[in-house]
């Protein structure tokens, strides 16, 4: 029998935020007999971990395996069995996304905002945090982070306010 990979998230007490599955347990496959609808009835899981960021129903994310009748929809599915094979490190992963995410921005911040380094340096003390996760980097990576906010808002603030400089000039022509 084909078995289908993906990924779902569950509660800290390892149970589904969504029906009555009961708890959990790894690599225990847990079975459900009655009919299968999307949203409403069976084992649910998305397929890829970005599409599973979408359905943050707890604090604990694990990898699974589908099994049995299927069905399929864009951006998650519902099987009939399923059991739960690898909890993953919510907190590191959502850690490295978000730096991943703030590298691609970099650049055009900088392009803009050449003298301020507050971005690039909330990305260097988080990438520090994964490197040795203590409080004293944890509290430097806040600290950067807030400072990096700050920056972000007040590009977003300037970039809004020449749009609507734009807008107003336009509109006297």
């Amino acid at each position: 029998m084909r078995t289908v990979k993906g990924y779902k998230f569950l509660t800290e007490t390892l149970r589904s935020s969504n029906g009555d599955s009961g708890e959990w347990k790894l690599g225990e496959w847990k079975k459900h007999l009655g009919e299968l609808e999307m949203c409403k009835s069976g084992f649910h899981g998305s397929p890829t971990p970005l599409t599973s960021l979408q359905y943050v129903y707890g604090p604990r994310w694990f990898r699974v395996e589908a099994k049995g009748r299927i069905l399929h929809d864009s951006d998650k599915f519902t099987a009939s069995e399923m059991r739960i094979v690898k909890e993953l490190p919510t907190k590191r992963i959502a850690v490295r996304f978000a730096i991943a995410c703030a590298r691609r921005a970099l650049g055009r911040f900088e392009e803009k905002s050449p003298e301020d380094d507050r971005p690039r340096k909330a990305i260097e003390a988080a990438e520090a945090y994964l490197q040795n996760p203590s409080p004293e980097t944890a509290s430097a990576a806040w600290s950067a982070a807030s400072a990096a906010s700050a920056a972000w808002s007040a590009a977003a603030a300037a970039w809004s306010a020449a749009s609507t400089a734009r807008s107003d000039e336009e509109l006297e022509q």
